[in-house]
């Protein structure tokens, strides 16, 4: 369940990117989002710096403008 909401969090960050749109991010510019593969569950990167659980990504203040 977690896994798919992820996914379509990041489908719609990624799409609005290709479209030139801007995405914010818990007050941070999104450049560019991951998901990387870590021993214990799945972490988001984003801007290839920042790390985030799934569960913190799902709760994070997402804007796109």
């Amino acid at each position: 369940m977690t896994e798919e909401i992820v996914r379509k969090i990041i489908e719609e960050i990624n799409e609005a990117l290709k479209q030139g749109r801007k995405v914010i991010i818990n007050g941070t510019v999104v450049n560019k989002i991951d998901v990387a593969p870590s021993r214990r569950s799945v972490v988001i990167v984003i801007n290839d710096v920042i790390t985030m659980y799934p569960s913190q990504l799902i709760r994070a203040k997402k804007v796109i403008l």
